[in-house]
C-alpha cells in the first residue's frame, strides 16, 4: 500500500478534529488507568487487527519530512526500527518524545532508528523538533499519515501509537498510548535483545 498525501482543506480539518478526539480518548485512559502498561514477554495489542500485524512484513508507504522531501519507509530497511504515532496537540505524545531523544542516542550503534509519524501541520511539528532536540526523522500528514497508522494495526486511529519493527521488516510489537522511560527501555531490550 502506498500512500499519497492530500491537501485539501476539507481533509485536514476532519482529520485535526478525528486527531483530537482520539488523542483525548488515550490521554484519559493512559491518566485514568495505570494497569495499562506493556508486557515485554507477549506484544501489547489494542485489537484483534493490531494482534493480527505482529509478524507480519511492515506495510510500505510513502510520506513527506518536516522539510518536505518525500521519504518511503524502505529507508529504514536493516535497521531496528521503532514507528510512533503522535501529534504536538496530544499531551501523551509530548510526555514521551524526550525518552525516545535519550534513546535514539544511546542505541543508535546497536542499528536503532525511532521514526515520528506526526497527524500534524509541518511549521508544527518544525518548532517541536528544534525546541526539544529531536534527532531522529520525523515524517508528517493528515488523513494520509491516519492510513499509515491504520495499515500498521492503529483501527482506533489513537494517539500516541508505537509499533517496533525488525531489521527483516517484520512487526514485533504494537502499543497504544504513551511509554513511560523505563517502560520503552524495557521494551527495546526484550523485544529487539538490546544490552
Amino acid at each position: 500500500m502506498l500512500v499519497k498525501p492530500r491537501s485539501d482543506l476539507l481533509v485536514v480539518a476532519v482529520a485535526a478534529l478525528f486527531g483530537l478526539g482520539a488523542g483525548a480518548i488515550v490521554f484519559l485512559l493512559v491518566v485514568k488507568s495505570p494497569e495499562m502498561s506493556v508486557n515485554v514477554y507477549e506484544p501489547t495489542v489494542s485489537s484483534t487487527m493490531d494482534r493480527a500485524m505482529i509478524g507480519q512484513k511492515r506495510p510500505a508507504f510513502e510520506l513527506k519530512d518536516i522539510d518536505g522531501k518525500t521519504r518511503h519507509v524502505r529507508e529504514w530497511d536493516g535497521k531496528y526500527l521503532v514507528i510512533n504515532f503522535w501529534a504536538t496537540w496530544c499531551p501523551p505524545c509530548r510526555h514521551e518524545v524526550p525518552f525516545f531523544v535519550d534513546l535514539q542516542s544511546r542505541y543508535e550503534p546497536q542499528n536503532l532508528r525511532f521514526l515520528g509519524i506526526a497527524i500534524d501541520q509541518p511549521e508544527l511539528v518544525r518548532k517541536f523538533a528544534s525546541d526539544l532536540g529531536i534527532n531522529y526523522p520525523l515524517l508528517y500528514g493528515q488523513l494520509d499519515a491516519i492510513e499509515v497508522g491504520k495499515a500498521y494495526g492503529n483501527s482506533a486511529g489513537a494517539l500516541p501509537y508505537t509499533v517496533l519493527i525488525g531489521p527483516t521488516g517484520r512487526i514485533l510489537s504494537t502499543k497504544v498510548g504513551a511509554f513511560e522511560a523505563d517502560e520503552i527501555e524495557t521494551v527495546l531490550r526484550n523485544v529487539f535483545l538490546f544490552r
